[in-house]
């Protein structure tokens, strides 16, 4: 929509729309599967792809303000990801 979109920024940009989209696909199903009284089970995950993900949404902000996300965290720790404890699905915040 805007024609001085850098290159680089509109595939940030299309990148962040195609990941809100899988995220909201990924709710979606998550509620249909609650709505059927399933659980998913929770599923170790590397904390520095749940970080690095964070970081990739929010990257554009962050220049916007002249400050830049930096991940350091050790690619093997790992967190237990799936459902939350009051059931909801973290499907798509687990990657």
């Amino acid at each position: 929509m805007d024609a001085d979109l850098s290159p680089a920024h509109a595939r940030r940009l299309a990148r962040n729309i195609l990941s809100a989209s899988q995220r909201t696909q990924a709710l979606l199903l998550d509620l249909l599967n609650l709505s059927r009284g399933e659980r998913s089970a929770a599923q170790p995950s590397s904390l520095r792809e749940v970080a690095e993900a964070a970081c990739e949404l929010l990257s554009a902000t962050a220049e916007s303000y002249g400050s830049t996300l930096i991940v350091e965290i050790h690619p093997e720790i790992e967190l237990p990801l799936g459902t939350r404890p009051d059931g909801a699905g973290l499907r798509e915040l687990d990657r």
